[in-house]
């Protein structure tokens, strides 16, 4: 008599890091097979390691639900509000520092804040 099979359940938690440049695709629906609802949005990173005569293609899915895509849209647009408000530094020659003497976490810190609330003020 063999032992009854169970369907077990448990709890499995994965930690990987990796960090790599390589390319990124954005894809809607209909211009992949494997988007199966209209509103979602695929990102696509793709990218090769190459070791000795082998590659090794690592690719990286992230599918964002139509519904879930609000949430989405207001994180892109708050990044893009920090960006746009330190792109005078962001953009700046590294070999041309500028005049601010605060460190740049400082200033990353207090830019985020004022943007978080210049974001927010604006959506009300």
């Amino acid at each position: 008599m063999g032992a009854p099979r169970l369907t077990s359940s448990g709890q499995i938690e994965v930690t990987s890091t990796a960090k790599m440049d390589g390319r990124l695709e954005l894809f809607g629906y209909g211009q992949r097979d494997d988007i199966p609802n209209p509103g979602d949005l695929l990102i696509v990173t793709t990218n090769f390691i190459r070791d000795n005569f082998k590659i090794q293609e690592v690719e990286f899915k992230l599918r964002i639900r139509g519904r879930d895509m609000a949430v989405f849209i207001e994180a892109a647009r708050g990044a893009l509000i920090l960006w746009d408000d330190n792109k005078h530094w962001l953009q700046a020659s590294a070999s041309q520092p500028g005049v601010d003497t605060r460190s740049i976490s400082t200033q990353r810190s207090e830019s985020q804040s004022d943007a978080i609330k210049l974001f927010y003020a604006r959506n009300q």
